[in-house]
């Protein structure tokens, strides 16, 4: 179990030192306090500025944290000098590490950070594994001379072999069922969406195997059969009720007459011989006494009626949710086989790529070495994106002898559909030596910050992410007022 060091992190006093989680709510100044925590390990622990390494999973947010380490740098070093600056905190830092080491001490070791500035290592995932198996292309086993595609070429080669499926696949189906599947949105362009989606890391809420003839001949025909068989059903069934109701419609009038709610939704359709229509209005008031009184031994019948007619509706709509997995099945595979083909690789391959490498055995360990030498500090932003085979790239390679901070909120888990997985979020808060929490939020008004606890948190013993039914989630992430 981690130890909770400090519920209000205070990057001025953690220590530097073993494995952290800090759990950053939003607002609180996380990426002022990683450049600090930065600046801290330059001036407190001596390390390069070349050997700290921040990952985070945007270039947005790479070109924000990689100016505020650089203003925070050139800052220190103007107070090493006994030039003013506003921030307070940098000044105090500074000011004592001088009184400590001596100002000299401290002016060179900032100034040689400052002639190191372009090597900063501030990288998106992507881009960390990139370069990791370019430089290291030895230990990590990679096909010498290999390109990377761009995302643009990436969508490019699939939007090739999706057209092919779609002309093989699609425009070959007999028209009566080509028809139907138009009628229940069957299109290209949705489907190339989906594929795309896919692509990207989005998962399908259910992707059951599908038929092994899926879409040939003989499984058209059968489609077509069941289909055919599903509207005879429900002409059947329809005309059993219709029997029913005409054999007996004297009786049934005289009970219609004597309820007032039965005679004003019902009398002058029952007398008309409107049975699709009286059908309707009894489904609809199914659950009513007098529906129940009037019409209760023919209800199970109705509904096995209308249960057939939503059947029938939705018929098709289950063909094409399974073209839309035919589609992502054939649309992979034919992109696995063109990038062999072509000896390329895409951003995505590069996470995999690296992963499996790590899981070498022996192999690994002399990759592993390397990288602990190149990075003597590790902070791993916006953890709760982070999916299994990053966390355990990140783990494997920087658990032991390094420092190593990982800054996420499990509350901003939102990237489900790219793979990002909060259970590997509950793992490392697990797994790590040191648990911090950052929890006063800078940047919202008070009016708004209560207006969310209220409606988060309306009161203590409100369940806001519905864990504590969970006995291993229950404690996973708790809203703090």
């Amino acid at each position: 179990m981690p130890t909770i060091i400090n519920d209000n992190f205070n990057p001025e006093k953690v220590a530097l030192a073993g494995s952290n989680l800090i759990e950053a709510s939003a607002g609180t100044g996380k990426t002022y306090s990683i450049a600090l925590l930065c600046l801290r390990l330059i001036v407190e622990k001596h390390i390069p500025i070349q050997k700290i390494l921040m990952v985070t999973f945007t270039k947005a947010a790479v070109a924000e944290l990689e100016t505020r380490v650089r203003a925070f740098v050139r800052l220190a070093l103007k107070v090493s000098r006994g030039e003013h600056i506003e921030d307070p905190t940098i000044k105090r830092l500074i000011e004592k590490q001088c009184d400590e080491q001596g100002n000299d001490v401290v002016r060179q070791q900032l100034h040689i950070a400052q002639l190191f500035l372009d090597e900063t290592s501030v990288l998106t995932i992507h881009s960390f594994c990139q370069r990791t198996l370019s430089e290291f292309s030895f230990e990590t086993k990679q096909l010498f001379g290999a390109t990377t595609l761009s995302p643009d070429e990436y969508i490019q080669i699939a939007e090739d072999v999706f057209n092919e499926f779609w002309r093989k696949q699609i425009t070959t189906i007999q028209l009566p069922l080509l028809s139907h599947l138009y009628a229940a949105n069957l299109s290209h362009s949705v489907t190339f969406s989906m594929v795309k989606e896919a692509l990207a890391g989005k998962q399908l809420a259910t992707f059951a195997p599908l038929p092994s003839n899926f879409l040939s001949v003989d499984y058209q025909l059968q489609l077509l059969a069941a289909y055919q068989q599903l509207s005879t059903e429900i002409d059947l069934s329809f005309e059993a009720i219709v029997e029913e109701l005409v054999d007996h419609k004297t009786a049934y009038l005289q009970a219609i007459k004597k309820n007032k709610s039965a005679t004003s939704l019902l009398l002058a359709h029952f007398e008309a011989e409107d049975w699709q229509v009286v059908i309707d209005a009894i489904t609809k008031k199914a659950t009513n006494k007098f529906c129940i009184e009037i019409f209760g031994a023919l209800l199970p019948d109705i509904a096995t009626y209308n249960s057939l007619k939503v059947q029938h509706k939705s018929f098709f709509n289950a063909i094409v949710y399974q073209i839309h997995i035919a589609a992502i099945k054939s649309v992979k595979k034919a992109i696995q086989q063109e990038k062999i083909r072509r000896g390329v690789i895409t951003y995505d391959d590069m996470i995999s790529l690296l992963y499996k490498a790590l899981q070498d055995g022996d192999q690994s360990e002399a990759l592993v070495k390397a990288m602990q030498a190149k990075y003597e500090a590790v902070f791993i932003d916006e953890f709760q994106d982070t999916d299994r085979e990053q966390y355990a790239i990140f783990e494997r390679l920087f658990k032991d002898r390094t420092i190593l901070f990982y800054i996420g909120d499990p509350k901003q888990s939102i990237y489900a559909f790219r793979k990002a997985d909060i259970n590997t979020y509950f793992k490392a808060k697990q797994s790590v030596s040191y648990l911090h929490q950052m929890n006063v939020n800078y940047r919202s008004s008070d009016a708004y910050i209560n207006v969310m606890n209220a409606f988060f948190l309306p009161n203590e013993e409100f369940d806001t992410f519905a864990f504590k039914e969970d006995p291993i989630l229950k404690d996973a992430i708790n809203y703090v007022n």
